[in-house]
């Protein structure tokens, strides 16, 4: 059975007043820090990603947001190195439409992933692993690109962010997503309250 996140139609529209591709900067990742796989996947990006990432590119910032940001994440806020943690987003929608790229490098773990939605709903493409693509895709083009090796990822994270051409294909495969994927009225009998 498919039980998708329910959203609202005009949720699930083209935005066209979202910043463009070159009003945009740097990188994001978001998820909250007590939630097992998510910590984990920062400490992925930290360690394994962001480095090679960050040696090809060597201006960007990641900016890491999460709620309950405890002392074992603060210490890993590098400026130096462009790996900086922000802590609690007061707006999810407002922070990540400001970014070009959202890394999504969960290990881990079960569910629809809330922060593809955030990410597709603002128009930022995405940077995945297989564990957090599941279950989000179905047969349609994932709003980015799906990767397992670190390498791999890291490639298609600089290939994404430099590319303004690829970027503007895979935000728009992200509002193809939300709308047949996630929105509401596909899925729910608004007579009867209930899926369908």
């Amino acid at each position: 059975m498919y039980l998708p996140f329910l959203l609202d139609e005009n949720l699930c529209k083209t935005e066209s007043n979202l910043p463009k591709y070159n009003s945009r900067t740097h990188f994001v990742t978001i998820g909250n820090f007590l939630h097992e796989p998510n910590y984990d996947a920062v400490l992925f990006l930290k360690h394994t990603i962001w480095p090679l990432i960050r040696k090809k590119l060597p201006n960007a910032e990641l900016h890491i947001y999460g709620a309950y940001e405890s002392q074992k994440v603060s210490q890993l806020n590098k400026e130096k190195e462009g790996f900086i943690i922000k802590g609690f987003a007061e707006d999810a929608n407002q922070t990540m439409q400001n970014y070009r790229v959202c890394l999504a490098t969960l290990r881990f773990g079960a569910g629809l992933k809330g922060k593809l939605i955030d990410a597709m709903q603002n128009g930022t493409p995405c940077i995945m692993t297989s564990i957090a693509a599941e279950g989000m895709f179905g047969d349609s083009e994932a709003n980015g690109f799906v990767e397992v090796n670190e390498h791999e990822i890291a490639c298609k994270a600089i290939e994404l962010f430099k590319n303004e051409k690829i970027w503007r294909e895979k935000q728009e495969y992200g509002f193809e997503i939300l709308n047949t994927r996630f929105n509401k009225k596909y899925f729910y009998n608004f007579k009867y309250g209930c899926f369908l």
